[in-house]
């Protein structure tokens, strides 16, 4: 009987945390490619979130921080301490769209969204992020 009630408990506890972590969780895609300055890499992590959001981390270009894009915010770098990098999945500390949410970060500005790709300028160099469909 005490092991069916720990067993009822821990359900409890995995469906409640399931509730409240799905919007902040990211589901990397390896289908990822990147243009910097005209030349093409693959040295890109890219997450998708829920809502049509995208992270990404550029580490050749720009070790110092993480970029996020939701439609309804724009793209936004944030600081590396925004989110906790796992090696299939990401989770937001606070907020699902990090740093996005309540405007901490750095706004990069002008931006293009197209389908599956952002264009917009690092330092002054056309940055091209391109993708697959998100995983399923």
């Amino acid at each position: 009987m005490r092991t069916f009630i720990k067993s009822i408990v821990v359900i409890l506890l995995i469906v409640s945390a399931l509730i409240i972590v799905p919007p902040r969780v990211w589901v990397k895609n390896k289908k990822a490619k990147l243009t910097y300055d005209g030349r093409i890499s693959e040295n890109l992590k890219l997450f998708h979130g829920s809502d049509g959001r995208v992270m990404f981390l550029l580490p050749d270009q720009d070790l110092g921080g993480i970029f996020v894009y939701a439609p309804e915010r724009g793209l936004w770098r944030c600081g590396a301490g925004s989110f906790i990098g796992l090696k299939l999945i990401a989770l937001s500390k606070r907020n699902p769209s990090g740093c996005a949410d309540d405007g901490s970060g750095d706004p990069i500005k002008p931006i293009t969204a197209e389908g599956q790709s952002l264009q917009f300028a690092l330092h002054h160099v056309p940055v091209v992020v391109s993708w697959q469909a998100a995983p399923r």
